[in-house]
């Protein structure tokens, strides 16, 4: 385990598939309410350019929650 950032067996990447209709505060609240230890935000800003936020996370725990994230999410397309 990385230091600030948990990712067991069990963990889940959600919230994808239905709710594309989401606004920016709908996410961000709906994480606030569920009181996540750690976050990474990725994002594109006004101007369309990518923007990406974390809470007290240095980089190669960032690197390695993307990394765990991108395998959970392409392990449950049907390619």
């Amino acid at each position: 385990m990385r230091r600030g950032c948990h990712m067991s067996k069990s963990s889940v990447v959600s919230e994808l598939n239905n709710h594309d209709k989401m606004t920016v505060e709908q996410a961000l609240e709906k994480v606030g309410r569920e009181g996540m230890k750690d976050v990474l935000i990725i994002s594109y800003d006004k101007d369309g350019a990518l923007a990406i936020t974390s809470s007290h996370m240095d980089n190669s725990s960032a690197v390695f929650m993307l990394e765990v994230s991108k395998r959970k999410i392409l392990e449950g397309l049907d390619l």
